[in-house]
């Protein structure tokens, strides 16, 4: 675009126009250093410190430019033969750089704020590691993270302030998009951290740690966003344990088929535990008129309601209270700040034995037996979050391994969150 300040009067830049300017002063220094305080064979103390700066290339939005402000038109035709006929491509319009434009020549455009400059984030850490004797040690960490610049997405509509370079649509009185990618957001993640761990010792080994932590944001995704709120964010778990054992089950049989069965087993348990993650409460959608800009807004708190109903009829035995929430006054947010609720917990246990057998020495068959959410426990997911939704607002629409990415997607009963599931296993290793 040639200029944004006043999108009235903007336009796209004229053709050749770099989509964003080179920078050749993004310096990203990095420093990282230890210190052993103390040294006695098995008291070891040793602090750490580290500090970095980087930059995000923003190669994801970079892509959208090449779709946007690039020019291109399309004809369906059905029930064609192919190959077409000259004709019919001589029927396909031209792309064309005339204004305006128009909602049935483009579908929207995008564009750059013509002085977009690269997020940064700096990044620090300091941690204090203290051994207990030769097998165990524990250490206190504190990370950090402060991100500035960081890439949005927000649609505008400037046909809706008078710029006649993008015509009305017609479709709910608004005009030909414009998504912008301007570094308007920033984030703050702040986390102290304790670990313990024990290295393999009479048969035991063990690793647990917890982190108390705190993420905020204006916008905790760089596609198109509705709003620029600080507040809590999407992904802000306060509250992570984990919790990893091996233990080499002792044992000694004096019948020799009782040992030859029984002995040499081993147990690996995994404990999972996290704090629920944020709800964002969304009252009404609509398009500031002094902006241009299509926003979501907050919804009204209703005093002397509580925020959450409990009891068996609800999942997951909890529902955000539809009558603590109403619609605020048009083009105004509510009193309810972004990402003020919350979702449900997780916990889950897995628990694996497992024995190899030594039929040769170059031939060995391992047994095992998994069992993923050990209890059963119901973690559930998402929670509708649309207060107009009046049926469905404030409820898990299902459990957490059903909304999870990547191989959930495939198969949801492994992922975290799906029911108890044991599996029993054979491998040769020759």
């Amino acid at each position: 675009m040639d200029q944004l300040a006043d999108l009235s009067t903007t336009k796209l830049a004229p053709e050749g126009t770099d989509l964003w300017k080179t920078r050749y002063n993004n310096f990203a220094p990095r420093i990282g250093v230890a210190y052993r305080i103390h040294d006695e064979p098995g008291r070891e103390t040793v602090l750490r410190a580290s500090f970095g700066m980087f930059y995000d290339t923003g190669n994801n939005q970079a892509s959208s430019g090449y779709t946007g402000v690039g020019r291109s038109t399309s004809e369906y035709y059905y029930g064609s033969p192919f190959p077409l006929t000259a004709a019919q491509y001589a029927s396909i319009p031209q792309p064309s750089t005339a204004t305006p434009y128009a909602a049935g020549q483009y579908g929207g455009v995008s564009a750059y704020d013509p002085h977009l400059k690269l997020p940064y984030v700096f990044q620090w850490n300091t941690a204090l590691e203290q051994m207990l004797g030769e097998k165990q040690s524990v250490s206190f960490t504190f990370v950090g993270s402060h991100g500035r610049r960081l890439l949005t997405q927000q649609t505008y509509y400037p046909g809706n302030l008078g710029n006649l370079n993008f015509t009305n649509a017609g479709i709910l009185g608004y005009s030909t998009p414009l998504t912008v990618t301007a570094g308007r957001a920033t984030s703050d993640y702040n986390a102290p951290q304790v670990q313990f761990e024990r290295r393999i010792n009479q048969g035991l080994q063990f690793h647990a740690s917890y982190t108390w932590s705190h993420s905020i944001d204006e916008a905790s995704t760089n596609y198109t966003i509705d709003e620029l709120l600080r507040g809590d964010s999407y992904f802000d778990i306060r509250n992570n344990f984990q919790l990893t054992l091996t233990y080499n089950i002792p044992g000694t049989y004096h019948n020799l088929f009782a040992s030859a069965l029984l002995r040499d087993w081993s147990a690996d348990v995994r404990e999972f535990a996290r704090s629920s993650a944020p709800v964002n409460v969304t009252s009404t959608t609509d398009l500031d008129p002094a902006l241009g800009l299509e926003l979501v807004y907050q919804a009204d708190i209703v005093p002397g309601q509580p925020f959450y109903l409990y009891g068996d009829q609800y999942p997951g035995r909890r529902r955000i209270n539809p009558a603590a929430f109403t619609t605020a006054s048009a083009g105004q947010n509510g009193d309810l700040g972004r990402n003020a609720l919350r979702g449900f917990d997780a916990v889950d246990t897995d628990l694996a034995v497992h024995r190899e057998f030594r039929l040769t020495e170059a031939l060995h068959l391992q047994a095992r037996i998994e069992s993923f959410n050990l209890f059963n426990r119901p973690i559930m997911g998402a929670i509708n979050n649309t207060l107009n939704s009046l049926n469905t607002f404030g409820l898990a629409s299902s459990t957490l391994n059903n909304q999870l990415g990547g191989a959930g997607l495939m198969n949801p009963l492994y992922q975290v969150g799906g029911p108890r599931s044991t599996q029993i296993s054979l491998k040769f290793q020759f």
